[in-house]
């Protein structure tokens, strides 16, 4: 992962959209059962980390500043499903939402490795075109989605930048 590029998105933003947040989810590096860093968990340190196989995504995660610096990506994955086979075979290491992980960690097929220190918040937001913000339906979904989120939809600021 290119740390510049992931400076570059944290900040990118599309003209013409509004951005609110909704969300964030916590990042979690797991290993599953199989993986050599299984039984170390939660005492590893990031030197341990270099030393092993990681499932990256095949989209940018600019959140992640753990500080890991290089790590042996040998496997990229499209969704979070494709990085959960992988850490469960117990071949790589790799993050995943914490509420997806959470099931898995307590059957004993997963274990999250420095929950504080490795672990990230991603903030989840919606955009919407600015030109199409007034329109009813539109109007209508976010209403329905910030009530969803306990959202204040009066309040909401969009962030452009």
């Amino acid at each position: 992962p290119d740390g510049g590029m992931m400076r570059f998105l944290r900040g990118h933003r599309v003209a013409g959209l509004d951005y609110t947040e909704l969300f964030s989810e916590r990042q979690v590096l797991c290993c599953g059962r199989g993986h050599a860093l299984f039984h170390k968990a939660p005492h590893v340190h990031t030197d341990d980390l270099r030393e092993h196989d990681w499932v990256w995504r095949s989209y940018p995660i600019p959140e992640e500043l753990a500080g890991i610096g290089d790590r042996q990506v040998t496997a990229i994955a499209d969704s979070i499903d494709a990085a959960t086979v992988l850490i469960l075979s117990g071949s790589h290491i790799g993050y995943l939402p914490a509420h997806h992980a959470e099931p898995f960690e307590q059957r004993g097929l997963i274990r999250v490795l420095g929950r504080t220190t490795f672990g990230f918040d991603v903030p989840m937001h919606l955009a919407i075109k600015r030109s199409a913000a007034d329109k009813p339906i539109v109007r209508a979904f976010c209403d329905d989605l910030f009530n969803v989120y306990g959202l204040n939809a009066e309040v909401k600021e969009p962030l452009t930048e």
